[in-house]
């Protein structure tokens, strides 16, 4: 499988995305890795904690079968404290989908910014609120994703 990482323009239509989208169904969602910290010393007492999220995704396709890494990293930090960070949560999900053979770095581009989010990242929320509330710190609840 070759793995892939775009990063170029949508040259889609709107209307291509659709007909490859009604051929592209979830097969299955799993999480692939995951890391979790606090630093408890850093963290006592402190209000106003500022949260940063980033992500990434990636794909391989083989056949009719794409597997999808969408990793997210979730970093806490205090503008008080200069270096070091208050917690970091770090997880990546694989989704396996089936598909037809125009899935490529054009869908994928528009995929990645419209429908992975929507299905990726209630697991990741459900996997921080998780995780705080496991690590003994006040659970972090993270927003909705809103379109428009």
């Amino acid at each position: 499988m070759k793995k892939r990482r775009s990063k170029r323009s949508p040259k889609l239509s709107p209307e291509k995305y659709a007909e490859i989208l009604r051929g592209t169904e979830l097969q299955e969602i799993f999480l692939e890795s995951c890391s979790a910290s606090v630093n408890r010393e850093m963290m006592f007492g402190k209000v106003g904690i500022e949260v940063s999220i980033r992500e990434r995704a990636s794909y391989t396709k083989q056949d009719d079968l794409v597997k999808i890494n969408h990793s997210f990293n979730l970093t806490c930090t205090h503008p008080e404290i200069e270096k070091g960070r208050l917690i970091k949560i770090s997880a990546t999900f694989c989704l396996l989908y089936t598909t037809v053979p125009e899935f490529d770095d054009d869908f994928f581009d528009v995929f990645k910014e419209t429908t992975l989010p929507v299905v990726s990242w209630p697991y990741f929320r459900e996997f921080v609120q998780n995780m705080t509330q496991r690590m003994s710190i006040p659970p972090l609840t993270l927003p909705l994703i809103k379109s428009g």
